[in-house]
């Protein structure tokens, strides 16, 4: 019987590549607590930009009827210009407590407004209705992935899962952080990160619902990761010169590739839904087509189109929330079964520890009485002992004490078929009889 592998079992480099992909989404959750930290307290104006995009950072901001995706046109008289990217901070702003500001921007259904807010210093509930979900989701991106290789280390579609899950996740917890030009580690982090969501989701979409036989060629990965890289040099050139020339494309081009990925991803999982004769790979595909469509798909589709066209200008946190339906759909066909098998590990380790405990308390009382008087204990428990494991291992594996029996009725009913169909139906009924699998 081959021997379970585990994290040990790896390669110094195959080690060394998954302590990288795990710091991803640790520097990350650094990078976004280290922000958080320095942000309460200090001046909050009611809203956020991204680049001419505006949505609220306060629940009375968006009481008032400031919807993210607005475009701001006018602070405090002073016109917003359209190069706001390369300013940095719009001009006009009044940032001290108390002051008040007048934004004037363009709501989603092409209607103007003004408003004006007070500055408040930011508090721990408004870090959270600005960027709470979306801190969230990229947690549960990075969960997911880790604890799939964890659970399944060193497999093809768990390198695919550890890659999408850390990087996706440390995209998200670093996406409503600022980039200014003094904070140079949160710039190069973010631009890292970014340049390879499109490496990692196409990665993903060889490797789901079931890997594609690409994935099998070593050239294929370095192919899928060294166009993140020839993306990472695009990004930084273009934030070196300000995004002159040809370069003011670069944002356009990620979102482009990040799109494209994900159709590839939809393409796949549709064809395998409706063509495949398996019905597990059907089922995995079903689950993951849904998750991607209703996940995935909004966010990019959004992205690219308010990117490069100019349109669908809806606040970018509405199109995130959504991705976590796609993080619980790959959960769900990845590391369900291994977290079944973990949880019977669970109850079976409360179970063990709360009757050590009792036998503590019964050894510390008898003590009590007499020093020697634990002794009373040696003959009862072990005879009981044997017996408790032995019922307890009916009660969390039932169909362990009855192997012998039930592998002699199948070998009794295949001998006996009379025809290689009659055989293979056996067979296929065997892994349900067996541990209760569900399909086979």
């Amino acid at each position: 019987m081959a021997r379970e592998t585990s994290l040990r079992d790896g390669t110094p480099g195959q080690r060394a590549l998954f302590a990288v992909l795990v710091a991803v989404p640790l520097l990350g959750v650094l990078l976004a607590v280290t922000d958080t930290l320095q942000r309460i307290g200090q001046p909050n104006v009611g809203w956020m930009m991204d680049e001419n995009y505006v949505s609220p950072t306060r629940n009375d901001a968006s009481e008032a009827g400031l919807r993210g995706g607005g475009m701001a046109l006018r602070i405090n008289g002073q016109d917003v210009p359209a190069d706001l990217h390369l300013r940095g901070s719009p001009p006009g702003v009044r940032t001290q407590v108390g002051d008040t500001n007048t934004l004037a921007f363009r709501t989603p259904g092409g209607h103007e407004r003004e408003l004006t807010f007070t500055v408040e210093p930011w508090t721990w509930h408004q870090v959270v209705f600005t960027r709470g979900a979306t801190d969230a989701i990229g947690l549960l991106f990075a969960v997911v992935g880790i604890g799939s290789f964890v659970l399944r280390p060193y497999e093809a579609a768990s390198w695919a899962l550890l890659a999408m899950g850390c990087v996706s996740g440390g995209t998200l917890l670093t996406t409503f952080i600022p980039l200014e030009s003094g904070r140079w580690l949160n710039t190069l982090y973010f631009l890292v990160v970014v340049s390879f969501v499109p490496s990692v989701a196409l990665h993903a979409g060889l490797a789901f619902p079931v890997m594609h036989p690409w994935l099998r060629r070593a050239r294929t990965v370095w192919a899928i990761y060294a166009f993140g890289l020839l993306l990472l040099a695009i990004n930084l050139l273009a934030r070196s010169s300000n995004y002159a020339g040809p370069l003011a494309y670069a944002r356009s081009f990620g979102l482009g590739a990040t799109l494209a990925a994900i159709v590839f991803l939809i393409a796949r999982c549709l064809l395998l839904a409706l063509r495949t004769t398996d019905t597990v790979i059907a089922q995995r595909a079903r689950m993951l087509l849904a998750g991607s469509v209703a996940g995935l798909a909004p966010f990019a589709v959004v992205q690219f189109a308010r990117e490069t066209l100019g349109v669908l200008p809806i606040d970018s946190r509405f199109t995130i929330w959504p991705i976590g339906i796609f993080v619980l759909a790959i959960g769900r066909i990845t590391v369900r079964q291994e977290l079944l098998n973990a949880r019977i590990a669970v109850r079976r380790a409360v179970l063990y520890v709360g009757a050590v405990a009792i036998l503590t308390l019964i050894a510390l009382l008898l003590i009590a009485v007499r020093p020697y008087a634990v002794a009373v204990l040696l003959f009862p428990l072990l005879y009981l002992w044997p017996r408790f494991d032995a019922r307890l291992n009916r009660r969390l594996y039932p169909q362990r004490a009855r192997f012998p029996e039930l592998l002699r009725a199948l070998g009794t009913e295949m001998a006996t078929g009379e025809s290689a169909d009659a055989v293979l139906d056996v067979l296929a009924q065997a892994p349900g009889r067996l541990c209760d699998a569900r399909s086979s």
